[in-house]
């Protein structure tokens, strides 16, 4: 076979770059490569080159560079999901837990679960800001300031207002009468605003739901209870706070005017023991279910006498919840039995001397 000996190759088209061969072969493996300028040489390839883009270093070790990953180049993940590593050290997707359910961990994996029933769900269920409930006419009730509270109708949400005038359609003389959430016109609303559109009345008194931790009629929430007067208008009453008669967190309906009072103790003159006396408010003077575990758990009481200091305890109590002396025209939350009794009872014994204790208010439960 013959032999073509060159130094260069030339193509054959007009202006074609001309190309020198290298003066000696290269080892195996290699390649030949150019200087861009036509010089051609071998060179030995790289097994091991130099990363660059998103990545760095040599290829046998190739790091991602810090910040290049985005959501782009990652692969599509349902909505909810979480990213977390597997019993393989693997990334895996944690797919969206249940409604409610809580992100818990065994101490090895992560996982969606239940609230377990030591954790204080009722508090949670409880948790409310309350208004100052305010008279404001014959036929209208404000809730004063902003007001929140945990509403567990047919759904549970976090609802709140701020002074909202209800104008009551109820005309029922000398009944009590329940102002609730109304969950119907909550859940047509579509949001946690609450107006006087989303409040409604009943002269049915609600009943404690041991689930939700609070007064519920139905789906409906109870925040408040007003009576009737005789003539079907609501009872004139001044919230302790706005009057400053009453230092009580929990006073709602308090303060009413002379029509509402009731003078359950009137011992102007009279005898009466050192023992404990337990005396009945009438049911037009305080809102039912009432009593430790009711709706109503007390009332608010103002008294005057004289001779001897009055001793007022928790129902069924024998001991002493609280003394005031007499004559002093003290205020106090006074608990209540669920007969509606209040039970007191004085340190001196005399044969005329006067007790005067009357009843101008209720305390709500601490659940509502």
């Amino acid at each position: 076979m013959g032999t073509l000996s060159v130094d260069k190759l030339v193509k054959t088209s007009a202006g074609a770059s001309e190309f020198t061969l290298p003066a000696a072969d290269g080892t195996a493996n290699q390649v030949m490569q150019t200087d861009g300028s036509g010089q051609l040489s071998f060179a030995t390839i790289s097994s091991d080159p130099t990363m660059g883009g998103d990545l760095s270093g040599a290829a046998s070790n190739a790091q991602i560079v810090p910040n290049a990953v985005t959501l782009a180049e990652m692969a599509g993940l349902a909505r909810g999901n979480i990213i977390v590593g597997d019993a393989s050290g693997d990334p895996s997707a944690l797919a969206l837990g249940t409604s409610t359910y809580l992100l818990t961990s065994d101490g090895s994996d992560a996982a969606w679960a239940a609230a377990p029933s030591s954790m204080a769900l009722t508090e949670l269920r409880g948790y409310r800001v309350r208004p100052f409930f305010q008279w404001g006419s014959n036929t209208t009730i404000i809730l004063n300031s902003g007001f929140r509270y945990m509403h567990e109708g047919t759904t549970t949400q976090m609802v709140y207002g701020e002074d909202v005038t209800y104008t009551k359609t109820g005309t029922t003389a000398s009944v009590w009468y329940y102002l609730y959430l109304d969950d119907s016109a909550i859940v047509t609303a579509g949001n946690a605003i609450i107006t006087a559109a989303q409040l409604t009345e009943s002269t049915t008194a609600p009943t404690f739901n041991s689930t939700k931790q609070t007064w519920y009629n139905g789906d409906d929430r109870c925040i408040f209870a007003w009576r009737n007067d005789s003539s079907g208008n609501i009872w004139n009453f001044i919230n302790p706070h706005t009057a400053g008669i009453i230092n009580d967190a929990y006073l709602m309906g308090s303060n009413f005017n002379s029509s509402y009072i009731e003078l359950f103790v009137n011992n102007s003159g009279t005898t009466q023991s050192t023992a404990w006396t337990s005396s009945p408010l009438a049911a037009t003077t305080v809102p039912a279910p009432v009593g430790p575990n009711g709706f109503c758990t007390g009332a608010a009481v103002a008294f005057a006498g004289g001779h001897s200091t009055i001793y007022f305890a928790g129902p069924g109590a024998t001991q002493d919840r609280d003394n005031y002396a007499a004559g002093s025209n003290w205020h106090v939350s006074v608990p209540l039995d669920s007969s509606r009794n209040v039970r007191w009872r004085t340190d001196y014994s005399h044969s005329s001397y006067t007790h005067l204790c009357s009843c101008f208010g209720w305390v709500p439960s601490e659940s509502m």
